[in-house]
């Protein structure tokens, strides 16, 4: 299980970094690992679009994607880290947690809950 991040900052690599799993850049993904399973850590791009590189993981991995976290500003109103109700949408990959920055402690907290679970229902 990696923790995938699509930062253009580095405040996503960030968040995913301090998750405590392994980590990866969505640049660096194996197109032809087929069989790991990713948390998508990701970001809005121009008020609410999927930015490219999550957009071509997503095409080539979306069933090995159990959830998701994104960043946004909230300045953006209804917008704010409107792609993870996008992804969520169209792909049926909850999104847990919407962050600003590098997200608050009880943010990255939910996030590593959802991780620890996921892994236990999957280890039985």
């Amino acid at each position: 299980m990696f923790v995938v991040y699509d930062s253009l900052t580095g405040l996503c690599k960030k968040f995913a970094e301090a998750l405590g799993y392994d980590t990866i850049a969505i640049d660096a993904v194996d197109d032809s690992d087929l069989t790991s399973e990713y948390f998508l850590v990701t970001r809005c791009f121009n008020f609410g679009e999927v930015p490219e590189p999550t957009r071509e993981f997503l095409k080539k991995h979306h069933r090995q994607v159990f959830g998701q976290a994104v960043s946004g500003n909230r300045n953006w109103g209804q917008n704010y880290a409107i792609v993870g109700d996008k992804i969520e949408k169209a792909l049926g990959i909850p999104c847990v947690c919407k962050f600003e920055a590098m997200g608050f402690p009880h943010e990255r907290q939910l996030v590593r809950d959802f991780i620890a679970a996921h892994l236990e229902k999957q280890a039985k």
